[in-house]
């Protein structure tokens, strides 16, 4: 009864948290700023940043900063976008790619996080792995890969909350509310990640004690 009542929560909050995204995205895709593109946002954010590229990568379906490169990739439709939703997810990744340069243990980052998308996604891995737990042995791998993915999320959420107002000043009060409340959607999905997988983890416990 409980191993299925934590599934069932886990499934909810997976659809809650993404959902949410969904919703800022019809929100927000035909809101547009003529002036400024993707391109132009995470190059003014990451101006005050040692040497962070920025590029349009064609053959690729989720933008991501490249810890090791420096290098942030865009998609061509973040890369030329002028609609708030994909300038709030470039935003978000501008943002990590700033928070990398500032992070003193960075060399440790750079092992975790060689690569980093704007939207976690260890709660779905975590969703997965629940989904096909079924025995005491399957839950024993459980704890440890539901344990690393914890881990990883906390780093995820560091980054997301770093913040950088380089921009305030660039855009209208309306502009900058639309991109706070795109960047508050990406940062309510990885507080939900976090907790999410402390759902499908105490799962797993749940199958080893037999309750």
């Amino acid at each position: 009864m409980v191993v299925d009542a934590l599934l069932i929560l886990g499934i909810f909050l997976v659809i809650f948290s993404y959902g949410q995204l969904v919703i800022c995205y019809f929100r927000y895709k035909n809101v547009f700023i003529q002036d400024f593109d993707g391109f132009e946002m995470a190059k003014e954010i990451t101006r005050d940043y040692d040497a962070i590229n920025v590029v349009e990568a064609k053959n690729i379906l989720i933008s991501y900063y490249d810890g090791k490169r420096n290098v942030i990739r865009l998609t061509s439709r973040q890369y030329f976008g002028r609609d708030i939703f994909n300038l709030g997810l470039v935003y978000v990744l501008a943002c990590y790619s700033c928070f990398y340069q500032c992070e003193i243990k960075r060399e440790m980052l750079k092992k975790i996080f060689f690569r980093i998308d704007w939207c976690s996604k260890t709660m779905i891995f975590g969703l997965i792995l629940s989904c096909f737990t079924y025995t005491i042995g399957d839950a024993k791998i459980g704890v440890v890969i539901l344990g690393l993915l914890l881990i990883v999320q906390y780093f995820h959420f560091a980054m997301d909350s770093f913040k950088n107002t380089s921009i305030e000043n660039t855009f209208s009060k309306r502009d900058m509310d639309g991109i706070g409340k795109v960047r508050g959607a990406v940062l309510f999905l990885s507080k939900m990640s976090f907790i999410g997988n402390l759902v499908f983890l105490l799962r797993e416990f749940a199958i080893i004690l037999g309750i």
